[in-house]
Order: C-alpha cells, then structure tokens, then sequence
C-alpha cells in the first residue's frame, strides 16, 4: 500500500510538470484519489482560483488519464480493461472502448494513455502493443508492438516522435525507455534501469523547453524519480 501512495505520487508530480510546460494552456490539473473516488482539480500555474472539475465514483484501479482542453473532457484508462470518456463538470461519462488482451497466461487492458494534438488521436498501450484510435472510441488501429508490457506513453509533438517505457520481464532484464516515430520506425532505447531491485519504470515526462525526460520506476518499498 505504502509502494502504491509512493508511486501515485511521483505520477502526480510528472503530471504537474507536463502541464506546466504547456504554456499556452497555463493551468495545473491534478487529482485526488480517496479509494472509490476520484476528483479532477484544476488551478492557475500560481495555485490561485482552484477549481473542482468532474468527481469519479468508480472502484477499479485507475491506470493512467489524459486531459483534453479543447473538448473540455478527462480520459482515463481502468485496470478492467476500458477506457472511459467524462466531461469536466462530471455531468457525461461514457465508455469509448473495451479490449483486453490474453498473453502468457494474464489479461492485459489498456495501461498507458496519450493525446496527439496534431492528428486529435488517442494512443494507448495493451500488454506490449500501442494502439491510436479516434477520440470517440472509433477505428482503433495498432501502431507498433514492442518488448515488455508498456507502462507509460508521451508523444513529441513538435519532432512527431513517440516515447514509451516497457516494463522488465523479469529481475534479469532491465526496464527500459524507447523512443521511435510514430509509425515505430527508428526506434531505439534511451535509458535502461541498472539497480538491483529495479522492476518498472512507472512514468515519464517530457519538458521540451530544456528537452529533459522525467521518469520515474518501483523499488521494493517505494520509488523516486530522476532526469
């Protein structure tokens, strides 16, 4: 439980710094997760004039969410396999889509979650595979497949390349941070855990400004983050 708080908070953090490097958007999103529910928070880059947005009644394991200005909506990624749409004042929710996936005697459901701006797709991951689909759910295609389930997307949108962190296979093998294009071509890893007691890179970040990579990876007993 205590691993689980240690790492929900490191998430939250790189969270608040890929909001604050959108300039143009100048506003913090966060959320406050008490068990069974779960509320979005919105406040200028300062904290002032904090606003409580949609409020969450649901008792599975959040994976990962997006935030989509433009259509004013959350979208969040449920261990049970869905993806669900909610609107920021917690009034529409609807499910976009469900896909699992059965490998090496697991269920896989979408884990990791992003917005490309630019094409105003969503893409995800499924076990070791990243998918895009429309923002409504719709023409779900996959885009690459790589090694390791995937924990954790983030897209450059200036330089169209993908960023994605796989997870070990075991306490052998190191979990590693890849980059690529979006169609998977010119891949190559960035950075791969090293420590002992290494498993998962949990998250990461990007903060083009200073073109750094915040990431951030489970310890038995808790986890931290580095750049």
């Amino acid at each position: 439980m205590r691993r689980n708080r240690v790492q929900w908070l490191i998430f939250l953090s790189l969270i608040l710094v890929w909001v604050l490097s959108l300039s143009a958007q100048s506003k913090i999103y966060w959320l406050s997760d008490t068990g069974s529910t779960r509320t979005f928070y919105r406040a200028n880059t300062d904290g002032s004039q904090i606003e409580k947005l949609a409020t969450v009644l649901y008792s599975d394991q959040m994976h990962n969410f997006v935030i989509d200005t433009l259509r004013q909506r959350f979208y969040v990624a449920w261990h049970a396999g869905r993806i669900y749409s909610y609107s920021f004042d917690g009034q529409i929710s609807e499910q976009l889509l469900k896909k699992t996936i059965e490998k090496d005697n697991k269920t896989y459901g979408p884990y990791a979650l992003t917005w490309h701006r630019k094409s105003d797709k969503l893409y995800f991951s499924v076990a070791n595979t990243i998918y895009r689909c429309d923002m409504d759910g719709s023409h779900v295609e996959v885009v690459f497949e790589s090694t390791g389930a995937i924990t954790d997307i983030q897209i450059d949108e200036e330089n169209d390349r993908i960023f994605w962190a796989s997870s070990a296979t075991n306490r052998k093998q190191n979990s590693t941070i890849f980059t690529a294009n979006l169609d998977g071509s010119s891949k190559r890893a960035l950075y791969s855990g090293n420590l002992e007691y290494v498993l998962d890179i949990k998250h990461i970040s990007l903060y083009l400004t200073e073109e750094h990579l915040y990431f951030s990876w489970g310890v038995w007993g808790g986890g931290y983050f580095s750049s």
